[in-house]
């Protein structure tokens, strides 16, 4: 990371990181009594243009490649391992796919992402699949594309409005 800004009392860091190509992505480390969530990102920029997220007004840049992904995970792993955070040493529990950009958008190299998070070490993080969650603002093809993997994240969509003519603009 280029740059680290602590706050919660010294049980949160946002992670400023500048990848190989010059672009700037953010993910969130948060440490609560019961886990520690990494909030990270799977795009630099979005190119969903939600009128209320200022990553959606930039628009999009690129997609992350998996190893960018799971960069911010390993970081985030070793900071709890360390105990870089207020509590002392720890271990990360949850990830939510909630940074910058939309998951579903960068499907492939999202889904590798998780698959390499929930596999058994060596070869992955042993992350417990219902400890991932993919946030998306509703592509439905790619929503029952990730049921058909029978993987057990957790969704979350953010429908933003209460109804579908409001929500198409």
């Amino acid at each position: 990371p280029v740059g680290a800004l602590r706050g919660g009392g010294g049980r949160s860091v946002k992670h400023l990181w500048e990848l190989h190509d010059g672009v700037r992505v953010e993910s969130v480390l948060m440490r609560y009594k019961d886990r520690t969530t990494l909030c990270v990102s799977s795009q630099a920029g979005c190119g969903m243009a939600c009128p209320f997220c200022a990553t959606g007004q930039g628009g999009l840049q690129r997609n992350l490649s998996t190893a960018e992904i799971l960069e911010q995970f390993r970081i985030a792993a070793a900071a709890m391992r360390n105990g870089d955070l207020d509590g002392g040493p720890g271990r990360l529990s949850n990830v939510v796919f909630m940074g910058m950009g939309e998951p579903l958008a960068n499907y492939k190299r999202v889904v590798a992402a998780v698959k390499r998070m929930i596999a058994p070490e060596p070869e992955g993080f042993g992350l417990s699949q219902r400890n991932v969650t993919v946030s998306t603002v509703g592509l439905a093809p790619a929503i029952r594309r990730l049921a058909d993997e029978g993987l057990h994240v957790t969704l979350a969509v953010s429908l933003h409005t209460p109804d579908d003519e409001l929500r198409d603009t």
